[in-house]
C-alpha cells in the first residue's frame, strides 16, 4: 500500500495511484457493484429486514434501468434524476 503524502494513516490510499483502497478494487466501481455495498452497509446499521428488501426492490430497478456494469462516476447526474424520476411513475 502506498501512503498518500498529506496523510500518516498508513491505510488512505494515494489518489495519484488507481485502485489501492483493497487488492480486489481493480477498475470503475460499477452500479451493480455500489448497490450491493449499500445494501451490504445498511444491513450492517441494523436497518429492518423489511427496509433492506424494501432497498433491494428499488435499487435493482435502478441498476436494470441503468445497466449494471456502468461505472458509478460514468453516470451523468440529469440522467440520474430522469431515471429516478421515470422509476417513481
Amino acid at each position: 500500500m502506498v501512503r498518500a503524502p498529506d496523510t500518516t494513516d498508513l491505510w488512505a490510499p494515494d489518489s495519484r495511484g488507481p485502485d489501492l483502497w483493497a487488492p480486489d478494487s481493480h477498475g470503475p466501481l460499477t452500479l451493480a457493484r455500489a448497490g450491493e455495498l449499500f445494501l451490504a452497509a445498511k444491513a450492517a446499521e441494523g436497518v429492518s429486514p423489511r427496509t433492506t428488501e424494501w432497498d433491494r426492490m428499488i435499487l435493482g430497478r435502478l441498476v436494470r434501468a441503468l445497466g449494471a456494469g456502468r461505472a458509478v462516476d460514468g453516470i451523468d447526474p440529469a440522467e440520474l434524476r430522469a431515471t429516478l424520476c421515470e422509476l417513481r411513475r
